[in-house]
C-alpha cells in the first residue's frame, strides 16, 4: 500500500479511466461518497444526485476523448487538469474543454468537489 496521497491519486486516475474508456459514468458515481457534495464557483452547492443529473442532461456527444494534464495529491485532496474532446450529435461540431478542480477523499470514497473552471474551445 502506497501512502495516502498516491492512493487517492490512483483513484481519481480511475475516475478518468472509467469515463474515458470504458464509458461508465454509472460507476463513476458509485465512487462517490452518499454525502457527496460538489461546490461551484458562483457558490452553488450540488448534491450527487443533482450532480449526477446535471452530467445526464449535457447534450448527447460522441468521440469522446480524455486526457489528464495535471494529477497532484496531498493528502485527502487531488487536484487536477484535464482535456475533454467531443463531439456534438446534434451538430456535428467538435469541442474542448479543459476542467480544473479538487476532489476530497475519504475511506475511498469522493465526499467533495470544487470545481475551478477552464473552458471550451471549437476545435
Amino acid at each position: 500500500m502506497g501512502t495516502e496521497a498516491e492512493e487517492n491519486k490512483a483513484l481519481i486516475r480511475h475516475v478518468f479511466e472509467l469515463a474515458d474508456k470504458e464509458k461508465k459514468l454509472d460507476a463513476v458515481f458509485n465512487i462517490c461518497d452518499s454525502n457527496y457534495v460538489e461546490h461551484r464557483l458562483n457558490n452553488v452547492e450540488l448534491s450527487l444526485k443533482e450532480a449526477k443529473q446535471e452530467i445526464l442532461d449535457f447534450p448527447q456527444y460522441t468521440d469522446y476523448s480524455l486526457t489528464i494534464d495535471h494529477l497532484l495529491a496531498d493528502g485527502d485532496k487531488v487536484v487536477y487538469s484535464v482535456k475533454h474532446r467531443y463531439t456534438l450529435v446534434e451538430t456535428g461540431e467538435k469541442y474542448q474543454l479543459t476542467s480544473n478542480g479538487i476532489f476530497r477523499i475519504a475511506n475511498g470514497k469522493i465526499m467533495e468537489f470544487w470545481g475551478l473552471g477552464g473552458g471550451v474551445i471549437k476545435i
